[in-house]
């Protein structure tokens, strides 16, 4: 068993996937994680494997040899959220809050103890906005009614959570 994918055997990915490439004595199988791969004629592999979030630990075995792998997969859950600059309104005026984040992501938005759920964009519209996983989501809200003074309504903060991991943004103040 000569393994050439991945080059190291312990390693931190952003990838959704981890490929496995080697070479092995056609005679006899090849497993990972107990579980017999295809492979060819010749006596090479590849096989591609479905990576968790967080640490993914993979067993490559064939005639007694075994290597071992542990590969940890970290997303970027948030990436940015607008609008950023502070924000002077007209009470029960209505603001667009505007993230992206994991396609996968749950994404919302608090401002002043309430929360707005942000929702992904339908995909025509979101086309234009792909970049790799990252999806845009959106949701409006809605400033109190006036009382004739400045209120500070306080800042607006995007958070977006997947698979336990959570990330947050502060973006602008609302006055």
């Amino acid at each position: 068993l000569a393994m050439t994918k991945p080059a190291h055997t312990s390693f931190t990915t952003s990838d959704p996937q981890v490929t496995f490439t080697g070479a092995y004595d056609p005679g006899e199988p090849v497993t990972i994680n107990g579980d017999e791969i295809k492979t060819d004629a010749s006596g090479y592999f590849t096989e591609q494997r479905d990576l968790a979030v967080g640490e993914n630990k993979f067993t490559v075995e064939h005639k007694g040899k075994t290597v071992s792998y542990t590969v940890t997969r970290k997303i970027q859950v948030l990436k940015d959220a607008s609008p950023m600059e502070a924000i002077t309104t007209e009470g029960g005026m209505s603001i667009t809050i505007t993230a992206t984040a994991y396609q996968d992501a749950d994404v919302w938005a608090t401002v002043g103890g309430t929360t707005i759920p942000l929702d992904l964009l339908g995909r025509a519209e979101d086309e234009a906005d792909r970049d790799g996983f990252f999806r845009t989501f959106t949701g409006e809200y809605t400033a109190p009614a006036s009382t004739g003074e400045v209120q500070n309504i306080g800042s607006i903060t995007v958070t977006a959570e997947y698979e336990g991991q959570k990330e947050s943004i502060t973006a602008a103040s609302i006055k």
